[in-house]
């Protein structure tokens, strides 16, 4: 399955490269798990475990584009790497490995470090969740009783909530360096201090809090700060976030693969489906024995803190 391709993909040259690269670019926490991305899937594309002739391309461009790195602008230049990818290939008539990837329908889960114990004997559960339910409902209400109802996004406390699958690496990533998503939002403030957590940028976040209370008595404020120092340090402890992978077929879901479009480029076909937007929300447990686990921590991040993102 993946994971031997990835077991081939993390040697320590590649690990090198990247720390190189986050160095010399100042990479943030998302251009940094997603520039692995970027290498995995080169090397699915080309079968070649040693990324070095890969390696150019993407300073490059990483060059061209780290001035405007917004989401939009981050899967921007990731799309165009990986189309530069495919039209070597296709020069090569070399599309197969690829296609072999895409036919398989993985599915990426990717999640706080902090979920992981849970994760790795459990599975990933709907229900379970590893922090206090009673402290997170104990804060959703001094901010529902000060009007401030979205303080924690659409996230309920109690209930079941479900599984975010994205069948590409790059937008799991996304979604797993911002995990959880209830104290992004949390910390985010109404998307006052957008990546803050994101990012890890422990001073902006203690901005944002201390923005958050005013107008709150002395023992809520001190309530609210406790809260977030200890999830602070539980989920921004983390370097890198990990992924569960799976098949659709594993997870009984129908693996539709969508038809080539008329006078449409092969590499223009095969890109969309890497890139293609529809991701599955899960509302059932997976067993562990149906996932496979991928830790961006093997690859040297030390430069980094839960502090804030390296510079």
């Amino acid at each position: 399955m993946i994971s031997e391709w990835l077991v081939q993909f993390n040697n320590t040259e590649n690990q090198l490269i990247i720390t190189e690269l986050a160095k010399k670019y100042s990479l943030s926490r998302e251009e940094y798990v997603n520039l692995i991305n970027l290498m995995i899937y080169y090397y699915i594309i080309t079968d070649n475990p040693n990324t070095l002739e890969a390696v150019s391309i993407i300073c490059d461009r990483i060059a061209k584009y780290k001035n405007d790195i917004s989401k939009h602008q981050n899967n921007f230049f990731f799309k165009e790497c990986l189309s530069l990818f495919l039209t070597q290939q296709e020069e090569k008539g070399n599309l197969n490995r690829i296609e072999n990837f895409l036919n398989q329908g993985f599915l990426f889960h990717s999640f706080n470090s902090a979920f992981f114990p849970l994760i790795n004997t459990q599975g990933l559960m709907s229900e379970e969740k590893p922090w206090d339910l009673e402290e997170v409902e104990r804060v959703r209400k001094i901010f529902l009783k000060n009007s401030n109802k979205n303080i924690f996004g659409l996230y309920q406390g109690k209930e079941k909530t479900p599984i975010f699958f994205a069948n590409n690496l790059i937008s799991s990533a996304y979604y797993g360096i911002s995990s959880p998503t209830f104290f992004r939002k949390f910390i985010e403030n109404k998307n006052k201090y957008f990546n803050i957590f994101s990012n890890r940028d422990y001073e902006m976040a203690k901005e944002s809090i201390k923005e958050l209370c005013e107008g709150l008595n002395e023992n809520d404020r001190a309530i609210v700060f406790s809260f977030f120092q200890k999830y602070w340090d539980f989920f921004a402890e983390d370097n890198l976030p990990y992924v569960a992978i799976s098949t659709k077929e594993k997870l009984n879901i129908e693996n539709t693969i969508p038809s080539k479009l008329p006078n449409e480029k092969e590499t223009d076909y095969i890109l969309r489906r890497i890139l293609e937007t529809k991701n599955e929300m899960l509302h059932i447990n997976i067993s562990r024995n149906l996932l496979e686990i991928f830790s961006y921590q093997t690859f040297s991040f030390s430069t980094y803190t839960n502090k804030k993102a390296y510079s």
